[in-house]
C-alpha cells in the first residue's frame, strides 16, 4: 500500500511534470530556431529595403514637378514634330488626381498624322525621356494612300 501510494503521489506527478517540461523546451527550442532564421535574413531584408528606397527615389525624381509638365509637354510636342509627324491636335484636358492620390496626371488628347514607321520613332524617343510620361488609349487607322515608293516589290 505505502510503494503504491508512493507512486501514485510522488512518481507519477513527477513524471507529469517532466513531460510538461520536456515539451516546453522542446517549444522553446523551435521558438528559437525560428528566431534565428528570421535574425539571419534581417541583414538580407534591411538591404532589400535600402534598394528599395533608391528606386522609389530614382523613379520619385523622374516625376515631373507641377512646374515642369508644360515644359515637358513642350517637349513631347517637339519630339512630335521632329520624328516627322504632322500635330493635328494638341489639346491638354483638365488636371486630374491619381487614384492613388500620390501624383496627378494631365490627360492630352493628340492627333498625328505621318507614316508607321515615324510613329514608332516618336514612341522610341518618348522612351528616352527622363521624366514619367504615359502614353494609353492609342488608336492608329491608315489613311487608305499607299505611295508605290513606300509598298514592297515582288517579283
Amino acid at each position: 500500500m505505502i510503494i503504491v501510494l508512493s507512486i501514485t503521489f510522488l512518481i507519477l506527478p513527477t513524471l507529469d511534470e517532466k513531460s510538461r517540461v520536456t515539451t516546453d523546451v522542446e517549444r522553446q527550442r523551435a521558438d528559437i530556431q525560428k528566431s534565428e532564421q528570421q535574425a539571419n535574413r534581417l541583414n538580407a531584408l534591411i538591404a532589400e529595403n535600402e534598394a528599395s528606397k533608391k528606386k522609389l527615389a530614382e523613379l520619385e525624381a523622374k516625376l515631373p514637378e507641377e512646374k515642369e509638365v508644360s515644359g515637358l509637354l513642350k517637349q513631347v510636342s517637339d519630339l512630335g514634330i521632329r520624328s516627322g509627324l504632322e500635330i493635328m491636335l494638341w489639346r491638354p484636358a483638365a488636371k486630374t488626381v491619381h487614384p492613388s492620390k500620390d501624383v496627378y496626371e494631365i490627360p492630352v488628347n493628340v492627333e498625328m498624322r505621318g507614316v508607321y514607321h515615324r510613329m514608332g520613332q516618336f514612341f522610341s524617343n518618348i522612351t528616352k525621356l527622363e521624366r514619367i510620361v504615359n502614353l494609353n488609349n492609342i488608336t492608329m487607322k491608315s489613311t487608305g494612300k499607299i505611295s508605290r515608293r513606300a509598298m514592297p516589290h515582288w517579283q
